[in-house]
């Protein structure tokens, strides 16, 4: 003889039995989270750190932080693992930027090449006042100070970029890419200050000399207009990127470079696509 409980009786199980079910569900799938650093609430600490960070062999963070430092035009520190039995990470402020011909304000983290030098952007500062990409220095002898040199100035107007919001790549050759937020083409309403650009930086023959820059593409907003992220390449050598806005729907874009089948290659190019183009042409 079967025993089946009423109707109210099995409901009242159910809602009682579900609400723990999803509980221990939510429970074992929920990230546990350890703040390994708070910044201090001091100017020379550095605050308000955005881009992403980038780790050395031994595990050592590093990233930029947009503010703070000795001039409070932002920093790039260090985070070093803790030594056992100590459990805390320490931070280490590498640069200070002045806010001079050197950068200020960087927006996005930093990249390391093969000889432990540190390479990024600041969104303003340098010659022009409107960004620089900077190449740090490690020193000769532990716990020495890191140089830092301005790679790069952007002049900005119709012909160069300005303020660099996004990080930088290498390429298997050593030239660095990365884009602009604003600089290049404007327009009056959808980009009084220019639509943004790539651009790709190449090494001198000889270590300590200014990089030569090639805007590569300039953006137009029916292409895509306020490239704010670090763009990357794939197995082929395409270059990937997303603008912010512009595009079909004036939503952003996903765009892709290629060497010898860039679109829009040259200013010039550039100004006479603009004219062509409706904005639903990306």
């Amino acid at each position: 003889m079967s025993f089946r409980r009423p109707f109210p009786v099995r409901w009242g199980l159910a809602i009682f039995v579900a609400p723990l079910f999803f509980a221990a569900v939510a429970f074992a799938s929920a990230p546990s989270e350890y703040v390994i650093y708070a910044f201090p609430a001091t100017d020379s600490a550095g605050a308000e750190s955005n881009g992403p960070l980038v780790a050395d062999s031994a595990g050592n963070l590093y990233g930029t932080t947009n503010v703070g430092g000795t001039f409070y035009k932002g920093t790039v520190f260090e985070l070093s693992r803790p030594v056992p039995p100590n459990t805390k990470w320490t931070e280490t402020v590498l640069y200070s930027f002045t806010g001079a011909r050197d950068g200020s304000q960087p927006l996005s983290g930093v990249i390391f090449d093969r000889a432990g030098n540190l390479y990024g952007t600041t969104s303003e500062g340098g010659a022009s006042g409107l960004g620089v990409v900077f190449e740090l220095t490690p020193p000769a002898d532990p716990g020495g100070h890191w140089t830092e040199f301005a790679l790069y100035s952007f002049q900005g107007q119709t012909s160069d970029g300005a303020s660099p919001v996004a990080g930088i790549v290498f390429d298997a050759s050593g030239n660095l890419y990365g884009t602009t937020n604003e600089g290049g083409i404007t327009y009056a309403l959808a980009c009084p200050r220019g639509c943004g650009t790539v651009f790709q930086l190449v090494p001198p023959a000889m270590s300590g000399m200014v990089w030569t820059e090639h805007v590569i593409h300039y953006f137009n907003s029916g292409q895509g207009a306020y490239p704010r992220d670090t763009p990357t390449f794939d197995g082929m050598g395409y270059l990937y990127g997303t603008a912010s806005q512009g595009g079909m729907n004036g939503a952003g874009v996903i765009f892709r470079l290629a060497r010898g089948r860039i679109k829009c290659c040259t200013h010039s190019q550039a100004r006479r696509l603009a004219t062509v183009l409706s904005p639903t042409a990306v």
